[in-house]
């Protein structure tokens, strides 16, 4: 047997694979050159001259912090940032630390006197216009206003709109609660990757915004950090992403085991929802997904819920997103798709009658009784493989298998 951890939450649940059935592990290829981040946002800042002269002419600092798998990292990124920009006599009156409301650092976390705030429905957002004609984003006016600005976090893969993390993290991480639903719901038909772009069309509106972003390991560490212009930072990291996190596998499985990642992408149904691609990119039709998503906070949006709840087949709502879009509406189009194509097994919180009555999923209280079951569907001889952290790798078959509906 081959003992696999899974992030589940905030902790880990165990999965034994029989050896002989298991076809791989995907995970991301390791990196070791053990950069020190503190180190690496000296170097990066003392080699852009255009950031430097930005700092020393602009009046106002504008600091965006998003969310990261490592907290610690990315506070240590915050503090090594704002020590580079007290070199560049930039003091802390003219600096402005803005956190999405989602950000893993905490407002008593930074020094006394410097401006820290947090963004809320509440905060004062300006419309951003030239982006889209159905749809005018509206960003939190500190960001907007601010002659110089740095948008700093994680990028990360993302199965369903390719990245996330860094590349969302202006938009809808920073966006009024209006202009969110609006780019999401009832405007004509999108695909999730339209969605990414646009997120990024959003942030590139913004002039003199620079990124300060950074990949994980496999382990949460630090692989590579870059200090750019957005738009550069963005094309760096994403190619990082692809040369060190996409995984081929010789052939599709009969079961496919996988987390959603843990805190915070496991947090609802429909964060872990986004995950599916990257699993049944690797499955065989009328194969098994077994899935552990903690959702501590539920299904997640009442807009996937309701969709979720008519139970109706998935060409019904399909044909109902080609005429208006609903982003959430989506993905419980996706789900429905994906369960009648598959079976699908979730490890969860969510009440057992909701996962089976409303989503179409099939319970299991631990990973390893959802494998019993699949293989006693399917035949103990089924072929395995496993995905600890979809969050980290992009995988796909060498040879695909004819397309399916998922």
């Amino acid at each position: 047997m081959v003992e696999v951890w899974l992030p589940y939450g905030s902790s880990e649940v165990a999965v034994r694979v029989p050896e002989e059935t298991l076809i791989d592990i995907l995970k991301p290829q390791a990196n070791t050159e053990n950069l020190d981040p503190v180190a690496e946002v000296t170097r990066l800042v003392s080699l852009n001259s255009e950031f430097q002269s930005k700092v020393k002419m602009g009046e106002r600092i504008c600091v965006a912090v998003g969310n990261s798998r490592n907290k610690q990292l990315l506070g240590q990124s915050v503090s090594s940032l704002l020590a580079e920009l007290k070199k560049l006599d930039a003091q802390p009156d003219r600096i402005t630390v803005l956190l999405t409301s989602d950000s893993t650092l905490l407002e008593s976390e930074f020094e006394t006197g410097l401006s820290v705030i947090r963004h809320s429905a509440k905060s004062q957002t300006t419309p951003i216009s030239g982006v889209r004609p159905d749809f005018t984003p509206a960003i939190n006016s500190v960001l907007v206003d601010a002659p110089v600005r740095v948008v700093l976090g994680e990028l990360r893969p993302n199965s369903t709109l390719g990245f996330s993390g860094l590349s969302d993290l202006i938009f809808p991480g920073l966006g009024s609660e209006a202009s969110i639903h609006q780019e999401v719901s009832g405007r004509r038909p999108l695909t999730p990757i339209e969605v990414h772009n646009e997120r990024l069309e959003i942030a590139l509106q913004l002039s003199d915004l620079f990124g300060l972003g950074f990949v994980l390991n496999e382990d949460r560490s630090l692989a590579r950090i870059t200090l750019e212009s957005f738009r550069s930072c963005i094309n760096q990291l994403e190619a990082v992403i692809r040369e060190y996190c996409t995984r081929s596998v010789e052939k599709a499985a009969d079961i496919v085991i996988m987390s959603a990642g843990g805190t915070p992408t496991d947090e609802t149904l429909l964060r872990a929802v986004e995950n599916f691609p990257n699993a049944l990119s690797i499955l065989k039709r009328n194969g098994a997904l077994i899935v552990a998503a903690e959702c501590s906070s539920g299904p997640g949006n009442g807009e996937f819920y309701a969709w979720s709840a008519e139970k109706k087949e998935a060409r019904y709502l399909e044909a109902r997103l080609r005429h208006t879009f609903n982003f959430n509406g989506w993905k419980a189009a996706y789900l429905a798709r994906a369960v009648q194509n598959h079976r699908i097994y979730l490890v969860s919180t969510i009440p057992d009658h909701h996962v089976e009555n409303i989503f179409g999923l099939r319970p299991a209280k631990t990973v390893n009784a959802a494998l019993l079951s699949a293989q006693r569907a399917l035949g103990n001889d089924s072929k395995i493989s496993v995905i600890p952290d979809p969050t980290s790798v992009i995988a796909n078959l060498k040879v695909p298998e004819k397309p399916t509906d998922t």
